[in-house]
């Protein structure tokens, strides 16, 4: 919310997703993670950490930094910084599935590869971005109907 109430003032606003070794984290109980498959699974892929030197705070900070640069024109977006891995982390919508009409699990089932498919995605900034993603879609949904009955009536 900070980025789009403060775009009109020139205020840029950005996520930072830290990944770090600290004192803190080396006293960290992981004892729970036999209870949670999912993290379980992901603790074994992630296989052996990278060494210690990359896992000092010292590789977020190049980041840190740079998104609070001059240089930095970014806004609305989050980062990852990871043993000197850098990277933009995205929450996309994909372009879907429109139901002519009400639907049900069969219709979702029936449309769920056209639902996931991330050929097409978007980057809603807001709710209102994805609505205004939405009312195009219905538009395109409406318009190919109007062609369809034109080309039979």
């Amino acid at each position: 919310m900070l980025a789009l109430e403060g775009s009109d003032h020139g205020i840029l606003s950005n996520v930072l997703l830290p990944g770090a070794r600290t004192r803190l984290a080396d006293h960290v109980d992981l004892s729970f993670r036999s209870e949670i498959s999912a993290i379980d699974a992901a603790m074994r892929d992630m296989g052996s950490a990278p060494d210690r030197e990359r896992q000092a705070p010292a590789w977020v900070v190049p980041l840190a930094l740079f998104l609070v640069s001059d240089s930095c024109r970014a806004t609305q977006r989050a980062f990852s910084a990871v043993s000197g891995r850098y990277a933009e982390v995205v929450t996309g919508a994909t372009a879907g599935w429109v139901a002519p009409q009400h639907t049900d699990p069969d219709g979702i089932a029936a449309h769920w590869q056209e639902i996931v498919d991330t050929a097409d995605l978007s980057y809603p900034a807001s709710v209102y971005h994805e609505v205004a993603h939405v009312n195009a879609a219905l538009r395109r949904m409406s318009e190919t109907s109007e062609t369809i009955s034109a080309e039979r009536g």
